[in-house]
């Protein structure tokens, strides 16, 4: 009988240091990959220095994702997705991905 093997789904959240809703999204997503285990959800945190920083990098970081349909604002932090470069949205959207997912 073969075995399967889950990999784990990588969420990347994106902001910069001065931001509380990125702190918060950050936090939250570090530890609920300590509670449910890295097999499950791996945290990948990209934290910019200034909101200037972040901008400039999140212009270029949205032109590779998937949107849904979305229109995503560089200025918005934090900036949540995955490995499959799909955007999950910004620290709400970002929350209830986390809620309903894991």
């Amino acid at each position: 009988m073969a075995t399967e093997i889950a990999t784990a789904q990588v969420i990347h959240v994106a902001g910069f240091a001065g931001d509380p809703q990125f702190q918060k999204v950050a936090n939250i997503v570090a530890a609920l990959e300590h509670l449910v285990g890295s097999k499950k959800i791996r945290a990948r945190i990209i934290e910019h220095k200034t909101k200037d920083a972040y901008s400039k990098w999140a212009q270029e970081k949205i032109g590779q994702l998937n949107a849904r349909g979305n229109q995503i604002d560089s200025s918005a932090s934090p900036l949540c997705y995955n490995d499959n470069n799909e955007y999950l949205g910004t620290a709400e959207e970002g929350i209830e991905y986390l809620r309903s997912d894991f």
